[in-house]
C-alpha cells in the first residue's frame, strides 16, 4: 500500500493512493486506525467477490424459472436512500476524479468528518492534493469550477474563473482558490437562505468549514499577484516564496503602495545590472506600470527625454504619475496576461 502524507494539526491523514480497489480513501496512521481503512476495503472486495458469485449463480439458474414462455421476475428489492453526506462526497469523487467512489470509500470519510477528525474543507484539499487527481492533469480551469461546485454549487461564472486563474497562474496555490470561495459573500448569503443541501443534515456549521491556507501570501492574493508580476516583467524570473511573502507584507501590513513596490524592483541592483538600452527600460516601465508595450509615441517621447539628459528615474515618476498609470493601480495594478 503507497499512502501520501496530509497536513492537518493534531493528526496525522493518510490518502491510500494505490490499493488493490485503488480507493481514495481517509485513513488515521497514528492510533492503528489505517487498517481499518485497508480492512473496510477488504470486506468490501469480499462483498464484490460475493455479488458476483451471486450473479453468477442466479444467471445459471434463470433457464430453470421459464416456464410455457413466461419468465418468473425476481421483485426488486428497495434500496437503501443516500444521506446528504454521503451524496456531497459521492460529487466529490465525481467532480474531481471523474469515477463513483465505492461504498468503502464514502464510509471512511464519513466517518471521520462525523467524528470530527477532519473538516468538510479539509476533505476538499485532500482530493485535488491526491496523486490521482494530478494524474488526470486537467488545468487551472477544471480545478477552479470543481471547487466552486463543492462550495457553491455551480461553475464558475466568467469574471471568477478569469480572477482566480489569474491568481493561480501568478504566485496563489490552489488553497487560496478554497479559502476565498468559502469567504465569499455568496456561500454566506446562501447558508443564510438555506439553500445549501448540507445546511439541511446541520454539516454547514464552521466547525465542518474552517479553513486557512497554509501559505501567506494566499491570504492577500492581489497583493501577492502583483509582486509575482514584477519579478516576471523587471527582473525575468520566479520569486521563491520568502521574496513573494517579503513584498506581498509590505503591502497588506505596511501599506506600501504599488507604485512604491515597482519602483523597489526597478531600481534594484539585481535590473540595474542587466543594463538595458533606454529603449528597453521604457518598454519594461510600461509594462510594469501599465501593464501594456510602449506605444511608437511614448517610446519617442520618453526616450528622446532620456537622450537630452532626464534620469530613468524622472522617466520612471512621468510614467508613474500619468491619469493611465493611477487608474491602472486604482482597479488593482497591471495585469500582464
Amino acid at each position: 500500500m503507497k499512502l501520501k502524507q496530509l497536513r492537518k494539526v493534531g493528526i496525522c491523514l493518510l490518502l491510500t493512493g494505490v490499493m488493490a480497489s485503488g480507493s481514495l480513501v481517509y485513513a488515521e496512521s497514528a492510533t492503528g486506525q489505517g487498517a481499518q481503512s485497508s480492512e473496510a476495503v477488504s470486506t468490501e472486495t469480499a462483498a464484490q467477490s460475493a455479488g458476483q458469485e451471486s450473479s453468477e449463480a442466479k444467471a445459471f439458474a434463470e433457464p430453470q424459472l421459464q416456464k410455457d414462455s413466461t419468465i418468473i421476475e425476481n421483485e426488486a428489492e428497495p434500496q437503501p436512500t443516500k444521506g446528504v453526506l454521503e451524496i456531497y462526497i459521492d460529487q466529490l469523487y465525481s467532480d474531481f476524479l471523474g469515477r463513483p467512489c465505492s461504498t468503502g470509500e464514502n464510509d471512511a470519510w464519513e466517518k471521520a468528518i462525523n467524528d470530527k477528525k477532519i473538516t468538510i474543507a479539509t476533505v476538499i484539499t485532500c482530493f485535488f492534493d491526491s496523486e490521482e487527481y494530478h494524474a488526470r492533469n486537467l488545468g487551472d480551469e477544471h480545478l477552479i469550477n470543481a471547487i466552486y461546485r463543492s462550495i457553491l454549487y455551480r461553475d464558475a461564472d466568467p469574471t471568477g474563473l478569469n480572477n482566480w486563474s489569474y491568481c493561480l497562474k501568478n504566485g496563489c496555490s490552489r488553497y487560496a482558490v478554497l479559502e476565498g470561495i468559502l469567504g465569499s459573500q455568496e456561500r454566506r448569503s446562501l447558508i443564510k437562505a438555506g439553500h445549501l443541501s448540507l445546511a439541511t443534515a446541520g454539516y454547514e456549521a464552521d466547525e465542518y468549514w474552517t479553513y486557512s491556507s497554509p501559505y501567506y501570501t494566499d491570504h492577500y492574493p492581489a497583493q501577492t499577484a502583483l509582486a509575482y508580476q514584477f519579478y516576471q516583467q523587471v527582473l525575468g524570473r520566479t520569486p521563491g516564496q520568502s521574496e513573494l511573502e517579503g513584498w506581498c507584507r509590505a503591502m497588506a501590513e505596511q501599506g506600501v503602495s504599488g507604485v512604491t513596490v515597482a519602483e523597489g524592483f526597478l531600481f534594484s541592483n539585481e535590473f540595474t545590472a542587466k543594463n538595458l538600452s533606454d529603449k528597453e527600460y521604457v518598454n519594461v516601465l510600461y509594462r510594469t506600470l501599465l501593464g501594456r508595450s510602449v506605444d511608437p509615441t511614448g517610446e519617442a517621447s520618453w526616450t528622446g527625454s532620456l537622450a537630452d539628459g532626464s534620469s530613468r528615474y524622472e522617466v520612471f515618476n512621468g510614467v508613474a504619475q500619468s491619469p493611465e498609470c493611477q487608474n491602472v493601480f486604482a482597479a488593482g495594478g497591471p495585469r500582464n496576461q
